[in-house]
Parts: structure tokens; C-alpha cells; sequence
């Protein structure tokens, strides 16, 4: 983040200390803002923490309500990708907030491992995170007001840690987390169309119309986040005066950036709409979900973040006035003050005497001596003790998402070579028994994914009392219940040994398959041997495509190569889901690529080899 800071100021460090004795040890300062210094700490059980020390008394009193502001709005954060608070303490003269730690933030990440510019897909996956924070940000009403690349911050596993340090990883940022931070600046507001007009914000980052001084919303967050993603992609500010002789916004208003740095065309076209200059012609969040970066696809393989984009959809297509989110802030409301109204209307006297009484008192607090104390409630789910609780359940969420992505793998790969059997079946790759050896593996294909389903559903029913109250679980159940049963509930599984003599028989005679129970020990290992000879069969016909076809561009035969090479990524990826637990793994990537290459035999070729070396896949 900021230059390091070495040791630790002893001021501070009795600060910390008294505040919370004996809880943190090993105190390293590791940034320094105009008004606070930030420590890395560890709990007596290891975990890692954020320190931030604030100096109320060098601060200027009409900042204080801005930290309020913050730290009612990070202690109140549930999403993933927005910073958390986990505590706060207050002296006479400091302010002490514990916080989520991380280990940079993106502006470092460009300029230290990517000299300047990210690859686009990183850029993507960066920008899908920062979308899903800012949307549980808009869900409540907040427009965030300063987006810019060192307010993103980064938290990677110490796996990965230790991969960035020994080896110069940079894969690991394609795994990390990207979390919101510094919502000093960030206002609620009433509804998703409401305005405001206050000047707030980092200049050469700032939307148009806040520049003019005008009245602005949520419209304002969507410039500048395409400020940062233009930054990412080519090192610089779409718009900017050295001499300082033009105004910004008189340069924003020509349209003018350079986007040819910008060289992949999706994403050129979209940070274009995202940087015009007219708030009503820059695109909308509610379209932004529409775009191919952001839009769920059913079928593709998917991690928490895909449900949770597709979930978001809804905070864009209807208004909050009347939203159940301010039905349920107004009922805690009620409950807090025990106090029973007859009418909505009663209930938004009360807020509204409520935020002035606040505001008096605030007022009083300022023409006094004493710092005003800033109130910090947080919820009843944040540890007072236990930073990181919710890794073991993460952990375990993570597995019921890999075991969805195992079947979803397993059924695209059936569907792929339903596809390639009548393709064969008139082609010269055609041979006696293909129409009906691979119609048995489609059979088999479909039988595994119903069985890893059904495993899927009865972890579902063990998980529930420790996980049921998360969030990323309940979407993921929602989709298991939901699209994935009716997709596979007419899917028929034959039971039975994969072994023995009769088994062999209807297999290479008959070609009927049985399928091992989901439950035995030798299901993963039948689907391992099914796999590898599948796999085989697909090489074998590629194989024969080149000697039975002297012309390349045969165009019968590229749409059977297409296929045949899906089809062996689909027998990779569902091996390497059998075989390793993937965390955190973006999958929007691959299936953007998967999707586009999907009549580019070449680009297909490459991926098949990248995945059998990424993983170390033999098939021999």
C-alpha cells in the first residue's frame, strides 16, 4: 500500500495495548495516511489483522463525522469483496479500528508486477469483484464517491503468499480477493434515485458532474470505476493535463481518450460507455449486468461470485423506495426503540428526528473541548476474539461449489459429444461401432453427474445447521434446487459394479455401462479409468482427422475438430475437479474464451495443452 513505515511508534503501541491487552503481538507499521498510521498485528492464535490508528487530535474536526461515516459502514459490511471491520476502540485522542487485513492493493500490483499494464483477463476478474462489492454498497443505498486503484485492496491465501514470494506466482492474483476500502467519502442516500451535490472525491478519478458541481448518484461510481479500469489496462489517466491549463471536465467532455492501448475490443467498447461524459448516455449498472463479463450463463462452470453477479441483477431492475431492504432497516428501527406505529409515515418522522438529533448533538460536541466519541455498534456476527472464523466454513462452501462445477464439467461433456456423433457418424472418421460406444459414454457421463448430484443434495441436508446462514451457501442451494434438479431429475441411473466379468462384458459387447453408486469406493476410480479411455477414443479421432483429410478448411471438419477438442477440455477439467479442490478460481475466464474460440480448432488445441501441463494430466 503506502512506503513502509519500519518500527512501531511507541505511542501507538501503548495506544494498541491498552485498548486490547495482550491481544496482538508482533506490531509492524506498514502504512501512514495524513491523519493515521496502519499496523500489521497477529492474535495469540496467528491470525492476521489490519491496525489502523487514528489521531483525533491532530485531525480536523470536520473530518471526524467522514471516520463515523466509515466505520459504520465497514462494521455493517457482509460481502466478500468490501474491507471488514472487526472492532473499534476510542481514547481522548485516537481512534483504533481492527481491521481485515491485506497484503497490497491494485495500484501496487500494477506498477510492481505488471510494469504498468494487467492482462486483460486479470483486468476482468479484478473488475467483477470491485462490480459485486460496489453492489452490496448500492443494495444499501451507498455510492462509495472514490474509487481509484489504492482503495482496492488485496488478500491472497498464505498458500499464495508464500507462491508470490518464492516464486514470483503472479497466477495467484488470478485467485485473490479484491476488496473495497476507504469508504470515508462514501454517502447513503435515500433511494437509487436519489442525488446529491457534495464535492468529494479524488480529482483525476472524479465523474463530470461532480467536477461541475452539479447533482449526481450512482452514475458517479460507474465513471470512475472506468477511470481505474482504463488505468489498469494502460497505465495512465484517460484524461489529463500536465500544465494543468484545461480543466478536467473540459477534457472529459471532448470524449477523446486514447483507447487504441486498449487493444481487446470487449472490453475497449465497454469502458468507452463507461467514461461518457453525459451521466444519462454512460451505461448503467443494470445494462453493465448485461455484458458478457457479468452475465451467468447456466450450464458454465461457476464459483460464488457468478451467483452472487447474478443475484445482484435485482438490486438494478426495481426501486428501493419501497424495497424490502428499507422494510427491514425500518423494522429493527421499530424494535430498538419498542415503539409500534400505525403508518410508514410515523416510521420516517422517527428516522428523521432521529438523524437530526444526531446531528445537534454533534454540533454541540464541536464547539466543545472534548473529542466527540464516535458510536460503533457492530453486528452481533463480527468476533470480538476470533478474526478469520468463517475460514473453515469458506473452506467447506468452496467444496460444495466444486462439487456442483464436477457435474456441470461432466454435463457440458455429454452434451458435446451428442453433438459429435451424428457429425461422425457422416464423415470418413466414421467406424462400425463409434454411433454406439460413444452413445454409452454419454449414458455414463449423465449417470455420474446424477449421482454427483444426488451426493450434492445430501451435503446439503448435513451442511445446513453450520452453513445454512451464509449467504454464498444459500445462493449455491437456491441453484442446486432450483435449474440443476430440473435439468437432471429425468436422468435415470443404472447402479451397479464396474468390475467382473458380466460388467466387461456389457460394456465391450453390449455397450451398456453401469454406473458405480456415489456413495462407493470405487466411483471416483471408475470415473478416473471411463475418463482416461474416453479421452483416448476423442485422440484417436482426431488423430485419423489428419490423414482422411488432406483440406484443412474442410468446414465438416472443422466443426468435428471444435468438438472433439470441447470435448477433451471437458475430460480434463472434470478429471483435475475429481482430483483437486479449486479455490477461489474465476471459471468466467476460460468459458469467455471457451465461447469465443468455439469455431478456432487452433485455439482450442492450445487450451487442451495448457490444462494437461497446468495439472500434470497423463493420458497413456
Amino acid at each position: 500500500m503506502n512506503a513502509l513505515l519500519g518500527n512501531l511508534g511507541g505511542s501507538d503501541q501503548a495506544v494498541i495495548q491498552a485498548a486490547y491487552p495482550g491481544e496482538y503481538v508482533k506490531l509492524t507499521g506498514i502504512g501512514r495516511g495524513s491523519y493515521a498510521q496502519v499496523y500489521k498485528a497477529e492474535t495469540a492464535d496467528g491470525q492476521v489483522v489490519a491496525i489502523k490508528v487514528i489521531d483525533l487530535k491532530n485531525m480536523q474536526k470536520e473530518i471526524i463525522p467522514y471516520m463515523q461515516n466509515e466505520m459504520k459502514l465497514l462494521s455493517e459490511s457482509d460481502n466478500k469483496n468490501v474491507i471488514k471491520l472487526f472492532k473499534s476502540q476510542q481514547t481522548h485522542d485516537k481512534l483504533i479500528l481492527v481491521l481485515e487485513f491485506c497484503q497490497l492493493d491494485v495500484e501496487y500490483l500494477v506498477k510492481r508486477y505488471y510494469k504498468g499494464k494487467l492482462p486483460d483477463d486479470l483486468a476482468i476478474i479484478i473488475l467483477r469483484q470491485l462490480v459485486n462489492g460496489l453492489c452490496y454498497l448500492h443494495a444499501n443505498k451507498i455510492i462509495h464517491r472514490d474509487l481509484k486503484l489504492e482503495n482496492f485492496a488485496i488478500h491472497m491465501s498464505n498458500d499464495d503468499q508464500v507462491a508470490l514470494q518464492t516464486r514470483n506466482d503472479l497466477s495467484v492474483f488470478e485467485r485473490a480477493t479484491y476488496k473495497l476500502i476507504d469508504l470515508g467519502l462514501a454517502k447513503k442516500l435515500e433511494d437509487l434515485q436519489s442525488q446529491t451535490s457534495t464535492w468529494a472525491g479524488t480529482e483525476l478519478n472524479m465523474a463530470p458532474e461532480i467536477l461541475n458541481e452539479q447533482k449526481y448518484s450512482f452514475q458517479a461510481d460507474m465513471y470512475s470505476l472506468g477511470v481505474c479500469l482504463y488505468y489498469m489496462l494502460s497505465g495512465k489517466y484517460p484524461y489529463f493535463d500536465p500544465t494543468n491549463r484545461t480543466p478536467l471536465q473540459d477534457l472529459i467532455k471532448k470524449e477523446n481518450a486514447d483507447f487504441n492501448h486498449i487493444a481487446n475490443l470487449q472490453l475497449r467498447s465497454l469502458i468507452i460507455r463507461m467514461l461518457k461524459y453525459d451521466p444519462k448516455q454512460r451505461i448503467t449498472f443494470q445494462e453493465l449486468y448485461q455484458h458478457e463479463f457479468f452475465k451467468f450463463k447456466e450450464g458454465d462452470l461457476s464459483n460464488p461470485i457468478d451467483l452472487e453477479l447474478k443475484e445482484n441483477q435485482i438490486i438494478y431492475s426495481q426501486k428501493f423506495d419501497e424495497s424490502i431492504l428499507d422494510y427491514g432497516q425500518q423494522k429493527q428501527q421499530i424494535e430498538d426503540n419498542q415503539v409500534k406505529f400505525d403508518s410508514k409515515s410515523d416510521v420516517k418522522k422517527v428516522l428523521k428526528e432521529d438523524k437530526q438529533e444526531q446531528m445537534d448533538n454533534y454540533i454541540k460536541d464541536l464547539n466543545s473541548e472534548v473529542f466527540p466519541q464516535i458510536p460503533i455498534q457492530p453486528k452481533n456476527n463480527i468476533p470480538t476474539k476470533i478474526y478469520d472464523n468463517s475460514k473453515k466454513e469458506d473452506d467447506q462452501i468452496m467444496q460444495l461449489y466444486n462439487t456442483r462445477n464436477q457435474y456441470l464439467a461432466i454435463l457440458k461433456l455429454a452434451d458435446y459429444i451428442e453433438q459429435l456423433i451424428p457429425l461422425v457418424k457422416q464423415s470418413k472418421l466414421s467406424y462400425m461401432s463409434m454411433e454406439s460406444t460413444f452413445n454409452m459414454y454419454v449414458e455414463y457421463l449423465r449417470m455420474v453427474s446424477k449421482q454427483i448430484f444426488i451426493k450434492l443434495q445430501h451435503r446439503f441436508s448435513f451442511y445446513q445447521p453450520t452453513l445454512g446462514s451464509y449467504d454464498r451457501y444459500s445462493l449455491l442451494e437456491k441453484q442446486v434446487k432450483g435449474e440443476d434438479k430440473k435439468r437432471l431429475d429425468n436422468i435415470t441411473v443404472r447402479e451397479g459394479a464396474s468390475t467382473g466379468l458380466i460388467s466387461w462384458f456389457r460394456k465391450s459387447v453390449m455397450k451398456q455401462i453401469q454406473c458405480e453408486p456415489n456413495d462407493s469406493l470405487d466411483f471416483n476410480k471408475q470415473y478416473e479409468q471411463t475418463n482416461i479411455e474416453l479421452y483416448k477414443e476423442l485422440l484417436k479421432m482426431l488423430q485419423d482427422s489428419f490423414y482422411k483429410y488432406k483440406d484443412d478448411n474442410d468446414s465438416e471438419l472443422k466443426k468435428i475438430k471444435c468438438l472433439i477438442y470441447l470435448s477433451m477440455i471437458d475430460t480434463a477439467r472434470s478429471r483435475v475437479l475429481f482430483q483437486v479442490d479449486q479455490k477461489n478460481i474465476d471459471y468466467k475466464i476460460e468459458e469467455l474464451l471457451l465461447n469465443k474460440a468455439k469455431e478456432e480448432p487452433d485455439i482450442l488445441s492450445e487450451k487442451v495443452t495448457t490444462i494437461l501441463g497446468q495439472y500434470n494430466l497423463k493420458y497413456v
